[in-house]
């Protein structure tokens, strides 16, 4: 104690000093160390506010020193992002940053802006979205002593419900702006608040006008007393009214309202405001009027006419789904023998015959892909009769649509020793649309070609012919030095079933589908079709297409022959155990064998219900599932299996002659990954099997 009474905390150091006259003495060094204590204890009263403010604090904190070293968590940034705390304290900023970034949807430009961060001290801050909805709202600040940055202060706040509550109400104050039906908002003196724009366009007023104005303002005084006395009895109740009221716009006409006005209350359950909903149901009125005064003498005609409709309507759906139905089990019946024809041509072929034999061979598969050619032809004009036909909308390239048509029609060229040209001037290489239809439209043509051309050339040219903002106009051409079509003859060739030679003793066959598939797919893409033709010296048949501008440049399509898939499936998978569902046993012996011969090994269920029980006790890297089979088609067998634990991620892919688009869409919502149509191409059977090992193996 100070001699004028104040207390103060010493620290005393004594040490003995020995003199040879006078003996020992003491040498004692006093320091004043009261405000030392002082700091120490409002030090520890700081970190223990400090502790007890991160831990309660609702936003994650991670406090780094200079280079990065973590100096200061709180248990909450553990947990919004679902790390173990001893990692956080024995990590940097940077590496813990880079392992969260994984969560992010856009892990790349997150890890940019820290990047950014390192490099300013200035405080930023911004949202980052995870991959399973989440939000968080990030804040950086720079801890600076003596001028000098030593360390950031990453705050991170959970803001999903945040986000989810503010685009509910950015949608709720949207619908009411944007309401077709007048909104008017009011206190409970009745003064104006709120109007929309609907309630602007509807009354002539001004929304600066109505505001802090009563809703009289609209009075005709043409509504009936009592309306406002029951609207009033009930919203003093705390109960909505609707009814009907006349009222007048501010340029005098007078128009009729149905109106619904409700109290609004606050979450104590007190009544704040009252909202009403209004239609202009003036026209509606009249019309109702109108009706009325035709009625009587028009109802017998009404219900006649009405009786006539629904049923010439029922019929109409009828015919539709008959026809539907009949051309989807047409489909299916001729596509799974087809299947069996071609598979069984192929697997002779594979396993070695004489010349004469080869020669028959490829007669049968000839003449059974010219069959199945024909049959597409007539579902595909069904479908697109019958409006079912979808365009899609993705990128592609030109080169390599055109490298896929010359490819396709190459042999019938070789076969005729007729020389093939393509010319390409001013067409983008990347474009958007459907490229498989609009390679089907420009075969069709080239097909015709060939087929009327004996000798010379065929040639196909595109050219850009329009540009807009989002789309090109591009006009294709194909040109052959055939015999060429009367001019009697050309008006019809674009319609159903119309041949330039319809005679019994014609030369060339074909079903005079093929133009009309291309005018109605032309014209489904924003186009027009039409053909310029001299007897003797060939024809030019040319269509127009709307494709859209890529989005970026489309990659080019890289495709594996049936060998060098075959190959691979035998060098990789080889001994790979996959199911096999099917119930036909022509298709059943097809499909084993192929897959035999490429290494795989297969088992086979009957049916969809036999396929469950295997896939339930065995272990498959592959299912390939029919549709339509006794007992269990393959969309109930497919949702079953994926009910399974473990084969919710096993591959099944689609085997059936069901090859509407439909058929495919029923196919994926089912729980399957892809989709072959029968009769299946060797080749395609290989890719997309190699495709989906590939991929199961890859997941592993």
């Amino acid at each position: 104690m100070r001699q004028d009474g104040l207390r103060r905390v010493v620290e005393i150091h004594t040490v003995p000093v020995t003199t040879d006259h006078q003996g020992t003495h003491i040498l004692a060094v006093i320091r004043d160390i009261t405000e030392r204590k002082r700091a120490e204890s409002s030090l520890v009263e700081s970190e223990i506010q400090l502790r007890s403010i991160l831990g309660s604090t609702l936003d994650g904190i991670l406090a780094v020193g200079h280079g990065g070293k973590v100096i200061r968590t709180n248990k909450r940034f553990a947990e919004l992002w679902q790390l173990p705390q001893s990692l956080i304290e024995n990590s940097d900023d940077w590496g813990l940053l880079t392992r969260v970034a994984s969560q992010l949807t856009d892990p790349e430009g997150f890890l940019v802006k820290v990047r950014e961060i390192y490099q300013s001290d200035a405080e930023t801050t911004d949202i980052v979205d995870f991959k399973d909805g989440r939000s968080f709202e990030r804040f950086t600040s720079a801890m600076v002593m003596n001028g000098a940055t030593v360390g950031r202060v990453w705050s991170f706040r959970d803001i999903t419900q945040r986000k989810i509550a503010e685009n509910q109400l950015r949608k709720l104050s949207l619908a009411v702006e944007q309401s077709p039906e007048s909104i008017v908002i009011t206190n409970l003196a009745a003064k104006i608040e709120y109007v929309n724009a609907a309630f602007t366009r509807n009354t002539g007023y001004r929304r600066e006008e109505c505001i802090g104005q009563s809703p009289r303002i609209l009075q005709s005084g043409k509504t009936p007393p009592e309306t406002f006395a029951a609207l009033w009895g009930a919203l003093t109740q705390g109960q909505t009214w609707k009814g009907e009221l006349y009222n007048r716009r501010k340029d005098g006409s007078e128009y009729i309202e149905f109106a619904i006005i409700s109290p609004i209350r606050q979450s104590d359950g007190s009544i704040t405001h009252y909202v009403a909903v209004k239609e202009d149901i003036t026209q509606k009125k009249m019309t109702e009027e109108e009706l009325d005064r035709h009625r009587f003498h028009m109802e017998e005609l009404v219900l006649s006419r009405t009786l006539e409709l629904a049923n010439a309507r029922e019929a109409a759906e009828a015919a539709s789904r008959a026809k539907s139905i009949f051309l989807a089990n047409m489909s299916h019946e001729i596509r799974t023998p087809m299947n069996g024809v071609l598979g069984m041509a192929h697997l002779m072929r594979r396993e070695g015959v004489t010349p004469r034999q080869a020669e028959r061979l490829d007669k049968i598969d000839s003449s059974g892909r010219h069959l199945l050619a024909i049959i597409n032809d007539i579902l595909d004009l069904a479908k697109i009769e019958a409006g079912k036909v979808a365009l899609e909308q993705k990128d592609f390239q030109l080169p390599d649509l055109l490298q896929r048509i010359s490819a396709m029609i190459g042999d019938g060229l070789a076969a005729k020793g007729l020389s093939w040209h393509v010319y390409v001037e001013g067409v983008p290489k990347s474009l958007r649309g459907d490229a498989t239809r609009l390679t089907q439209a420009l075969v069709n043509y080239l097909s015709n070609a060939i087929k009327f051309t004996d000798r010379g050339s065929v040639t196909l040219r595109g050219r850009l012919m329009e540009e807009s903002d989002n789309s090109y106009l591009l006009r294709f051409e194909v040109i052959d030095t055939g015999i060429g079509i009367p001019a009697s003859k050309v008006r019809g060739l674009f319609s159903a079933f119309q041949q330039a030679d319809d005679s019994t003793t014609r030369t060339h066959g074909g079903t005079g589908l093929g133009l009309v598939i291309a005018r109605r797919l032309a014209e489904m893409m924003g186009g027009k079709v039409g053909v310029e033709s001299t007897p003797g010296r060939g024809s030019t048949f040319w269509l127009t297409v709307r494709l859209g501008k890529a989005s970026a440049a489309a990659p080019k399509q890289t495709s594996v022959a049936a060998e060098q898939a075959d190959a691979r499936l035998r060098k990789h998978h080889r001994g790979t155990r996959v199911l096999l569902v099917e119930d036909e046993p022509l298709n059943q012996e097809v499909a084993i064998q192929l897959l035999r011969d490429a290494g795989l090994e297969p088992d086979l269920a009957t049916n969809g219900l036999e396929a469950v029980g295997m896939a339930e006790r065995n272990e498959y890297s592959l299912i390939l599932m029919d549709v339509r089979m006794p007992e269990m088609d393959g969309l109930e067998a497919t949702r079953a299996i994926r009910a399974l634990s473990e084969r919710r991620s096993t591959p099944i892919v689609a085997m059936t002659a069901n090859v509407f688009d439909e058929d495919r869409r029923d196919c994926l919502a089912a729980g399957m990954d892809d989709f072959m149509a029968k009769p299946v191409d060797p080749a395609v059977l290989f890719a997309v099997v190699l495709k989906w090992l590939a991929h199961d193996r890859a997941r592993e």
